[in-house]
């Protein structure tokens, strides 16, 4: 085998293998990311089927709360209602910290994909700089 055929194995070789850990980099990278985000959506529908079964509770004993109040007619409908937007606006306020946190963990994924390529390609290019005469 002449030193230039070694040299350009070499080289192959070598690309292989950078091609090789850059995919093992980006399927690790893509699995932690699903992980975690499935981690985020898991939490936000067991935080949510809290809220909303706190909700059914207070709904249901309202009526008992009101009488033992004295409230009736209108104060009832108002409590009613307070109740019904309480609910929504806790379970927005859920929706939305879960949202927050899926597109934080989506950025540092961007941005951790983004320095694996920069990385791969600033390797590749010396390895092309150092066997430029085989290529």
């Amino acid at each position: 085998m002449t030193d230039r055929n070694r040299k350009r194995k070499e080289y192959d070789e070598q690309v292989k293998m950078l091609d090789q850990n850059f995919a093992a980099a980006q399927n690790r990278r893509s699995e932690a990311y699903n992980r975690s985000a499935a981690a985020e959506q898991e939490d936000a529908a067991a935080a949510l089927r809290k809220k909303y079964v706190e909700n059914r509770f207070a709904v249901k004993r309202l009526p008992q709360v009101a009488a033992a109040k004295g409230l009736s007619g209108g104060a009832v409908r108002s409590a009613f209602r307070r109740s019904a937007a309480d609910y929504g606006e806790g379970r927005e306020n859920l929706i939305k910290e879960r949202d927050r946190a899926v597109a934080k963990l989506l950025e540092a994924y961007s941005q951790g994909t983004e320095k694996d390529s920069e990385a791969y390609q600033s390797r590749l290019a010396a390895l092309h700089r150092k066997y430029a005469d085989v290529l």
